[in-house]
Protein backbone atom coordinates (compact mmCIF):
# COMPACT_ATOMS: atom_id res chain seq x y z
CA UNK A 1 0.00 0.00 0.00
CA UNK A 2 1.14 3.76 -0.58
CA UNK A 3 0.79 6.48 1.04
CA UNK A 4 1.29 10.29 0.84
CA UNK A 5 1.49 12.53 3.46
CA UNK A 6 2.02 16.66 3.46
CA UNK A 7 2.76 18.41 5.98
CA UNK A 8 2.48 22.64 5.50
CA UNK A 9 2.88 23.79 9.52
CA UNK A 10 6.35 23.17 10.43
CA UNK A 11 9.05 24.31 7.68
CA UNK A 12 6.56 27.31 6.95
CA UNK A 13 6.24 28.68 10.55
CA UNK A 14 10.21 28.47 10.92
CA UNK A 15 10.19 30.16 7.77
CA UNK A 16 7.86 32.89 8.54
CA UNK A 17 9.46 33.27 12.26
CA UNK A 18 12.71 34.29 10.51
CA UNK A 19 11.18 36.30 7.78
CA UNK A 20 9.38 38.07 10.42
CA UNK A 21 12.72 38.46 12.76
CA UNK A 22 14.11 39.92 9.78
CA UNK A 23 11.39 42.52 9.39
CA UNK A 24 11.46 43.48 12.64
CA UNK A 25 13.94 46.60 12.40
CA UNK A 26 12.72 50.41 11.98
CA UNK A 27 13.03 49.76 8.05
CA UNK A 28 9.77 47.59 8.71
CA UNK A 29 7.59 50.04 9.74
CA UNK A 30 8.53 52.16 6.93
CA UNK A 31 8.15 49.23 4.20
CA UNK A 32 6.08 50.83 1.19
CA UNK A 33 4.96 54.44 2.87
CA UNK A 34 7.35 56.97 0.30
CA UNK A 35 10.19 55.56 -0.17
CA UNK A 36 9.05 52.84 -2.26
CA UNK A 37 12.73 52.20 -3.62
CA UNK A 38 13.95 51.51 -0.36
CA UNK A 39 11.18 49.77 0.56
CA UNK A 40 11.81 47.06 -2.23
CA UNK A 41 15.81 47.09 -1.23
CA UNK A 42 14.37 46.01 2.04
CA UNK A 43 12.34 43.15 0.70
CA UNK A 44 15.04 42.08 -1.42
CA UNK A 45 17.91 41.62 1.54
CA UNK A 46 15.16 39.60 3.53
CA UNK A 47 14.97 37.50 0.22
CA UNK A 48 18.50 37.15 -0.11
CA UNK A 49 19.03 36.19 3.82
CA UNK A 50 15.91 33.81 4.02
CA UNK A 51 17.33 32.08 0.70
CA UNK A 52 14.67 29.04 -0.47
CA UNK A 53 11.53 29.06 1.63
CA UNK A 54 10.51 25.47 2.25
CA UNK A 55 6.64 25.40 1.46
CA UNK A 56 5.92 21.79 1.55
CA UNK A 57 6.82 18.88 2.88
CA UNK A 58 5.45 15.15 1.19
CA UNK A 59 6.29 11.53 3.25
CA UNK A 60 5.64 9.24 0.59
CA UNK A 61 5.56 5.36 1.01
CA UNK A 62 6.39 3.00 -1.56
CA UNK A 63 7.09 -0.40 -2.69
CA UNK A 64 8.54 -1.03 -5.95
CA UNK A 65 9.36 -4.64 -7.68
CA UNK A 66 12.23 -5.16 -9.54
CA UNK A 67 12.98 -8.24 -11.33
CA UNK A 68 16.39 -9.14 -13.38
CA UNK A 69 15.88 -11.88 -15.98
CA UNK A 70 19.52 -13.57 -16.68
CA UNK A 71 20.39 -15.28 -19.76
CA UNK A 72 22.37 -18.29 -20.15
CA UNK A 73 24.25 -18.97 -23.85
CA UNK A 74 22.31 -16.53 -25.17
CA UNK A 75 19.05 -18.07 -23.59
CA UNK A 76 16.39 -15.79 -21.57
CA UNK A 77 15.20 -17.14 -18.09
CA UNK A 78 17.82 -20.12 -18.56
CA UNK A 79 19.56 -18.86 -15.50
CA UNK A 80 18.38 -18.03 -12.55
CA UNK A 81 16.56 -14.80 -12.26
CA UNK A 82 15.94 -12.31 -9.55
CA UNK A 83 13.10 -10.90 -8.18
CA UNK A 84 13.27 -8.31 -5.38
CA UNK A 85 10.57 -6.21 -3.33
CA UNK A 86 11.85 -3.12 -2.19
CA UNK A 87 9.68 -1.24 0.55
CA UNK A 88 10.81 2.46 1.51
CA UNK A 89 9.50 6.20 3.02
CA UNK A 90 10.85 8.77 1.59
CA UNK A 91 10.24 12.87 2.62
CA UNK A 92 10.41 15.41 -0.88
CA UNK A 93 10.38 19.08 -0.13
CA UNK A 94 9.53 21.61 -2.37
CA UNK A 95 10.62 25.56 -1.83
CA UNK A 96 10.50 29.02 -3.59
CA UNK A 97 14.17 30.26 -3.95
CA UNK A 98 13.41 33.75 -2.96
CA UNK A 99 17.03 35.09 -3.51
CA UNK A 100 15.81 34.64 -7.43
CA UNK A 101 13.18 37.62 -6.86
CA UNK A 102 14.36 40.40 -8.64
CA UNK A 103 13.72 44.47 -8.69
CA UNK A 104 11.67 44.40 -11.23
CA UNK A 105 9.58 41.71 -9.66
CA UNK A 106 8.18 44.00 -7.24
CA UNK A 107 6.09 47.46 -7.80
CA UNK A 108 4.12 49.47 -5.67
CA UNK A 109 0.94 51.68 -7.45
CA UNK A 110 0.27 53.69 -3.95
CA UNK A 111 -2.04 51.34 -2.70
CA UNK A 112 -0.93 47.44 -3.57
CA UNK A 113 1.67 45.65 -3.91
CA UNK A 114 2.13 43.53 -6.68
CA UNK A 115 5.13 40.84 -6.46
CA UNK A 116 6.20 38.11 -8.94
CA UNK A 117 7.47 34.94 -7.68
CA UNK A 118 9.83 32.27 -9.47
CA UNK A 119 8.34 28.76 -9.67
CA UNK A 120 8.54 26.28 -6.70
CA UNK A 121 10.94 23.88 -7.44
CA UNK A 122 12.32 20.52 -5.60
CA UNK A 123 14.59 21.58 -2.59
CA UNK A 124 16.76 18.74 -3.01
CA UNK A 125 16.68 15.13 -4.02
CA UNK A 126 14.11 13.65 -2.00
CA UNK A 127 15.66 11.53 1.43
CA UNK A 128 15.18 7.83 2.29
CA UNK A 129 14.16 7.47 5.46
CA UNK A 130 17.30 4.57 6.65
CA UNK A 131 15.28 2.80 8.74
CA UNK A 132 12.28 2.36 6.63
CA UNK A 133 14.40 1.15 3.42
CA UNK A 134 14.02 -2.90 3.57
CA UNK A 135 14.60 -5.30 0.59
CA UNK A 136 13.10 -8.86 0.30
CA UNK A 137 14.99 -11.22 -1.87
CA UNK A 138 12.03 -13.30 -3.39
CA UNK A 139 13.56 -16.30 -5.17
CA UNK A 140 16.43 -16.52 -2.79
CA UNK A 141 19.03 -15.75 -5.53
CA UNK A 142 19.07 -11.65 -5.92
CA UNK A 143 21.74 -11.12 -3.26
CA UNK A 144 23.80 -14.42 -3.91
CA UNK A 145 24.28 -13.26 -7.62
CA UNK A 146 24.24 -9.60 -7.04
CA UNK A 147 25.67 -8.51 -3.78
CA UNK A 148 26.03 -5.07 -4.90
CA UNK A 149 22.00 -4.48 -5.98
CA UNK A 150 20.61 -3.32 -2.22
CA UNK A 151 23.09 -0.15 -3.16
CA UNK A 152 21.26 -0.05 -6.86
CA UNK A 153 17.79 -0.31 -5.37
CA UNK A 154 18.58 2.39 -2.83
CA UNK A 155 20.16 4.88 -5.75
CA UNK A 156 16.86 3.89 -7.81
CA UNK A 157 14.56 4.60 -4.86
CA UNK A 158 15.62 8.49 -4.72
CA UNK A 159 14.44 8.55 -8.45
CA UNK A 160 11.28 6.53 -7.56
CA UNK A 161 10.55 8.88 -4.80
CA UNK A 162 11.53 12.21 -7.30
CA UNK A 163 8.78 10.47 -10.00
CA UNK A 164 6.65 9.92 -6.98
CA UNK A 165 6.26 13.13 -4.95
CA UNK A 166 6.36 14.74 -8.54
CA UNK A 167 3.02 12.74 -9.78
CA UNK A 168 1.65 14.20 -6.57
CA UNK A 169 1.55 17.47 -7.66
CA UNK A 170 4.19 18.74 -5.27
CA UNK A 171 4.90 21.92 -7.29
CA UNK A 172 1.54 22.88 -7.99
CA UNK A 173 0.80 22.13 -4.01
CA UNK A 174 3.62 24.33 -3.20
CA UNK A 175 2.83 26.71 -5.81
CA UNK A 176 -0.63 27.44 -3.77
CA UNK A 177 1.20 27.46 -0.58
CA UNK A 178 3.47 29.85 -1.66
CA UNK A 179 1.43 32.51 -2.83
CA UNK A 180 -1.16 32.54 -0.07
CA UNK A 181 2.24 32.56 2.59
CA UNK A 182 4.04 34.96 1.15
CA UNK A 183 1.17 37.18 0.52
CA UNK A 184 -0.07 37.10 3.89
CA UNK A 185 3.31 37.75 5.27
CA UNK A 186 4.45 40.13 3.29
CA UNK A 187 0.77 41.88 3.65
CA UNK A 188 0.95 41.37 7.77
CA UNK A 189 4.23 43.34 7.23
CA UNK A 190 3.65 46.73 5.02
CA UNK A 191 0.02 47.13 5.86
CA UNK A 192 -0.74 47.07 2.46
CA UNK A 193 -2.55 44.74 0.11
CA UNK A 194 -0.51 42.45 -1.51
CA UNK A 195 -0.80 40.66 -4.69
CA UNK A 196 1.17 37.70 -5.43
CA UNK A 197 1.70 35.75 -9.19
CA UNK A 198 4.15 33.99 -10.87
CA UNK A 199 6.87 34.93 -13.71
CA UNK A 200 5.15 34.40 -16.57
Amino acid sequence: MKKTLIVFGAGVVAALLVMLLLFSSPLAKFIYSENAVSSTEAVLKAFEKQGKLQVIKMYLEQVHKEEIVRDLFGVDYLAPDSRTLVAFTSVATACIDLTKVAENDISYDGTTLTIALPEPELCDAPYIIPESFKIYDQNLTAMLLDPGQEITAQQKAIGLATEKALNNDILKLARDQGESVVGKFLSAVTNVPVTVSYRQ
